[in-house]
């Protein structure tokens, strides 16, 4: 849209209200897959949904003026040891157990990652008769009406355990 003959680099402007949203209907062939009114409906509430962009309406997003959400993932371990002296040597049992991402064990929220679902809401249609820029809303999975972020899925995302024994001799 800037006229520097790439896409996916233009800064989003966030309207300022549903009035400066300005789409094309979604089509496959004749048939309609969103109507302007869906895709308002659905960039709206889309802008409602993050932070960062309900608080700058009417202005361009800054390069990188949106932040992931933190993440905090800690881990817990503990090792116990039995020994005796027999003869000259010792005989050692440790037993061990980790937790990986413990917090996940008390609460399914914490120490899940975020993955954005796209980093770019809008693909750009073109220009209207009075030249102002036309949109088509992408879709995710879709369909239009998703979050900035979904959660993770990973093994990472979850608690996990381990036991350990262990016998030194």
């Amino acid at each position: 849209m800037n006229g520097d003959g790439l896409s996916g680099n233009d800064l989003l402007y966030i309207p300022a209200n549903t009035a400066e949203m300005n789409f094309l209907p979604i089509t496959s062939g004749a048939t309609v897959i969103a109507t302007v009114q869906e895709q308002v409906t659905a960039f709206d509430a889309y802008i409602n949904q993050d932070a960062y962009l309900s608080k700058n309406r009417g202005k361009y997003a800054e390069r990188n003026g949106a932040l992931q959400p933190y993440i905090v993932r800690f881990d817990f371990s503990t090792q116990l040891e039995l020994f005796r002296n027999i003869g000259k040597n010792r005989h050692t049992i440790q037993l061990r157990v980790d937790i990986f991402n413990i917090g996940n064990l008390f609460n399914a929220a914490w120490g899940v990652s975020n993955f954005v679902n796209t980093f770019n809401p809008l693909a750009a249609a073109g220009i209207d008769a009075n030249g102002a820029p036309i949109f088509r809303m992408n879709r995710v999975n879709n369909s239009l009406n998703y979050t900035t972020y979904r959660k993770g899925t990973g093994f990472g995302d979850v608690w996990q355990g381990q036991l350990g024994i262990r016998y030194i001799f």
